[in-house]
């Protein structure tokens, strides 16, 4: 176990045996904390450190009464550090958006495609391909025409995706302290429990129309 030792005046671990006023030793785990503190050794405490994704801290350690504690005072990141990792997430949803879509077609059923794919639907429309596999796992029949329904819809989805990027980019860029970087990836907001809610709880504690406190991550959540 860790204790504050007073002579040394630093935090140690604590000896299995300590010496004691008349020459012999006693063991530590037969000994309470005031007699501890008698010999020196003081319990260690520590405050809560500040998210180090937005502040660093400046550490202050103060022995008041039995206790050594340790207290961290929150120091902003520089801004801009900040702002560069809330677009790296960004960044990150976005390859992962880009990378594994599920796109409405518009004919009655998604796919599972992004632009990578066009190239695909194309072969698939010349050489006439009388169906395609939607994201539900079913075949649906469609004509030569569909297909170019189905490669319009792949590149809109793509363009939406850029746009949508860029316009979380902006915002991060419009963001002026901190404080509301970090409200950006934890926004609260009020959630109403649903039937479906109720119906797939398992610990039947959910109740209809209850009102939730949740958080929106807005460079993750979209």
């Amino acid at each position: 176990m860790k204790m504050y030792n007073l002579t040394q005046d630093k935090i140690v671990e604590l000896p299995r045996q300590l010496a004691i006023a008349n020459g012999s030793t006693v063991l530590t785990s037969s000994l309470t904390e005031a007699e501890l503190n008698t010999l020196g050794y003081y319990k260690v405490q520590y405050s809560s450190q500040p998210n180090r994704r937005y502040y660093t801290s400046v550490e202050s350690k103060l022995l008041v009464g039995n206790a050594y504690t340790a207290t961290y005072t929150p120091v902003d990141r520089p801004l801009a550090d900040v702002k560069a990792l809330l677009k790296s997430s960004i960044k990150e949803r976005f390859l992962d958006k880009e990378a594994n879509p599920i796109v409405d077609t518009g004919l009655g059923f998604s796919v599972n495609g992004g632009r990578k794919n066009i190239e695909d639907f194309k072969v698939g429309q010349k050489y006439s391909f009388p169906s395609v596999k939607a994201s539900d796992n079913i075949f649906y029949p469609i004509t030569n025409t569909d297909y170019d329904t189905i490669v319009t819809a792949l590149e809109m989805n793509g363009i939406l995706l850029y746009q949508t990027k860029w316009a979380k980019e902006a915002e991060v860029e419009a963001l002026l302290t901190v404080a509301d970087c970090e409200l950006y990836e934890a926004t609260p907001y009020d959630y109403v429990i649903t039937q479906a809610d109720v119906d797939s709880d398992i610990t039947g504690s959910l109740v209809l129309g209850e009102i939730q406190v949740r958080y929106l991550n807005q460079c993750k959540d979209w």
